[in-house]
Protein backbone atom coordinates (compact mmCIF):
# COMPACT_ATOMS: atom_id res chain seq x y z
CA UNK A 1 0.00 0.00 0.00
CA UNK A 2 1.11 3.64 -0.71
CA UNK A 3 0.64 7.17 0.12
CA UNK A 4 -2.24 7.76 -2.75
CA UNK A 5 -4.02 4.60 -2.07
CA UNK A 6 -4.06 4.90 1.88
CA UNK A 7 -5.48 8.21 1.37
CA UNK A 8 -8.27 7.15 -0.87
CA UNK A 9 -9.06 4.34 2.00
CA UNK A 10 -9.96 7.22 4.31
CA UNK A 11 -11.67 9.44 1.48
CA UNK A 12 -14.19 6.31 0.54
CA UNK A 13 -14.62 5.31 4.56
CA UNK A 14 -13.18 7.11 7.23
CA UNK A 15 -13.92 10.58 6.53
CA UNK A 16 -17.88 9.91 5.85
CA UNK A 17 -18.25 8.04 8.64
CA UNK A 18 -16.20 9.86 11.40
CA UNK A 19 -18.08 12.85 10.19
CA UNK A 20 -21.78 11.40 11.13
CA UNK A 21 -20.66 9.92 14.04
CA UNK A 22 -18.80 13.19 15.53
CA UNK A 23 -19.19 15.94 13.70
CA UNK A 24 -16.11 18.21 13.86
CA UNK A 25 -14.72 16.30 17.36
CA UNK A 26 -12.55 13.08 16.33
CA UNK A 27 -9.18 12.15 15.28
CA UNK A 28 -6.95 10.48 13.39
CA UNK A 29 -4.43 7.81 15.56
CA UNK A 30 -1.78 6.46 13.54
CA UNK A 31 2.14 5.07 13.64
CA UNK A 32 5.35 6.31 11.54
CA UNK A 33 4.61 4.17 8.89
CA UNK A 34 5.82 5.29 5.24
CA UNK A 35 2.44 5.80 3.61
CA UNK A 36 1.25 8.07 6.77
CA UNK A 37 4.37 10.64 6.27
CA UNK A 38 3.57 10.76 2.64
CA UNK A 39 3.62 13.78 0.98
CA UNK A 40 0.09 13.11 -0.45
CA UNK A 41 -1.49 11.69 3.03
CA UNK A 42 0.11 14.59 5.07
CA UNK A 43 -1.38 16.93 2.85
CA UNK A 44 -5.08 14.98 3.04
CA UNK A 45 -4.77 15.41 6.60
CA UNK A 46 -4.07 18.87 7.31
CA UNK A 47 -7.52 19.01 5.31
CA UNK A 48 -9.64 16.61 6.45
CA UNK A 49 -8.79 15.30 10.25
CA UNK A 50 -9.43 17.54 13.30
CA UNK A 51 -6.67 16.13 14.95
CA UNK A 52 -3.67 14.13 14.50
CA UNK A 53 -2.71 11.96 17.24
CA UNK A 54 0.66 10.38 16.41
CA UNK A 55 1.79 6.82 17.42
CA UNK A 56 5.22 5.32 17.59
CA UNK A 57 5.96 2.69 14.95
CA UNK A 58 8.19 0.93 17.97
CA UNK A 59 4.86 1.23 20.28
CA UNK A 60 2.88 -2.16 19.28
CA UNK A 61 2.20 -3.03 22.74
CA UNK A 62 0.53 0.47 23.54
CA UNK A 63 -1.95 -0.46 20.66
CA UNK A 64 -3.99 -2.58 21.04
CA UNK A 65 -5.56 -2.97 17.70
CA UNK A 66 -2.36 -4.58 16.81
CA UNK A 67 -3.14 -7.75 18.59
CA UNK A 68 -6.93 -7.45 17.25
CA UNK A 69 -5.33 -8.28 13.61
CA UNK A 70 -3.97 -11.48 14.57
CA UNK A 71 -7.12 -13.01 15.37
CA UNK A 72 -8.71 -11.49 12.00
CA UNK A 73 -6.28 -12.66 10.03
CA UNK A 74 -6.98 -16.84 11.41
CA UNK A 75 -10.10 -16.48 11.02
CA UNK A 76 -10.21 -15.34 7.13
CA UNK A 77 -7.53 -17.93 6.44
CA UNK A 78 -9.77 -20.93 7.45
CA UNK A 79 -12.01 -19.24 4.86
CA UNK A 80 -9.57 -19.79 2.14
CA UNK A 81 -10.86 -17.14 0.15
CA UNK A 82 -10.16 -17.59 -3.53
CA UNK A 83 -9.74 -14.27 -5.09
CA UNK A 84 -9.11 -10.28 -3.83
CA UNK A 85 -13.05 -10.12 -3.93
CA UNK A 86 -13.53 -13.08 -1.17
CA UNK A 87 -10.62 -12.05 0.70
CA UNK A 88 -12.23 -7.89 1.52
CA UNK A 89 -15.50 -9.42 1.89
CA UNK A 90 -14.18 -12.01 4.47
CA UNK A 91 -11.92 -9.33 6.16
CA UNK A 92 -15.27 -6.95 6.36
CA UNK A 93 -17.38 -9.91 7.63
CA UNK A 94 -14.90 -11.02 10.37
CA UNK A 95 -13.82 -7.63 11.33
CA UNK A 96 -17.81 -6.81 11.63
CA UNK A 97 -18.57 -10.03 13.48
CA UNK A 98 -15.73 -9.28 16.00
CA UNK A 99 -17.55 -9.85 19.79
CA UNK A 100 -17.17 -6.79 21.93
CA UNK A 101 -15.73 -9.30 24.51
CA UNK A 102 -13.00 -9.81 22.46
CA UNK A 103 -12.24 -5.92 22.36
CA UNK A 104 -12.65 -5.61 25.68
CA UNK A 105 -10.22 -7.94 26.59
CA UNK A 106 -7.88 -6.39 24.36
CA UNK A 107 -8.37 -3.39 26.00
CA UNK A 108 -8.64 -3.33 29.34
CA UNK A 109 -5.22 -3.98 30.40
CA UNK A 110 -4.16 -0.93 28.84
CA UNK A 111 -3.58 0.88 32.35
CA UNK A 112 -0.89 -2.07 33.51
CA UNK A 113 0.62 -2.08 29.88
CA UNK A 114 1.53 1.65 29.75
CA UNK A 115 2.83 1.78 33.25
CA UNK A 116 5.16 -1.44 31.90
CA UNK A 117 5.60 0.73 29.17
CA UNK A 118 6.76 3.66 31.41
CA UNK A 119 8.31 1.42 33.72
CA UNK A 120 10.67 -0.79 30.28
CA UNK A 121 11.15 3.11 29.25
CA UNK A 122 9.47 2.34 26.11
CA UNK A 123 10.90 -1.66 25.88
CA UNK A 124 9.16 -4.54 24.95
CA UNK A 125 6.67 -5.98 27.51
CA UNK A 126 4.82 -9.22 28.18
CA UNK A 127 1.20 -9.59 27.97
Amino acid sequence: MDGPYYVQILQDHLIRNARKQFGGRWGLQQDNDSKHRSRVAQQFMSKEVPEMLNWSSNSPDANPVENLWPIIKRRVEKRKATNLRELDLFLHQEWTKTDMSVLNHLVNPMKSRCLALVETKGERINY
